[in-house]
């Protein structure tokens, strides 16, 4: 199951926009990348998309909109990434090593 069924099965349809922001750099990477990325753990990205929390989810919420608010974008060779992963990976040296 995808994170975007997960989500509209957890909040409904329409989603919130910051799940639907979440759930789409999730299904484009992995929660664990997202989850870094946003500097919290993958837990807390699970309880957001399930929207089983027990507690208020205002801090993910900020994190998701200043850092993938409007900044996720379609990378030819890595899915949908963020932004700021796409410009870190182009500002990197060639490695020959390096399938991507």
């Amino acid at each position: 199951m995808t994170a975007r069924e997960k989500a509209v099965a957890a909040w409904g349809n329409p989603l919130p926009g910051w799940i639907d922001m979440l759930v789409t750099a999730c299904d484009g990477r992995s929660m664990r990348k997202v989850a870094t990325s946003l500097h919290c753990s993958p837990a807390i990205i699970s309880r957001a998309i399930n929207n089983r929390h027990h507690a208020s989810l205002a801090y993910i919420r900020e994190r998701v909109e200043t850092i993938l608010g409007g900044m996720i974008i379609p990378c030819p060779v890595l899915g949908m990434i963020a932004r700021n992963d796409c410009e870190e990976n182009q500002k990197r040296p060639y490695m020959s090593i390096n399938p991507l």
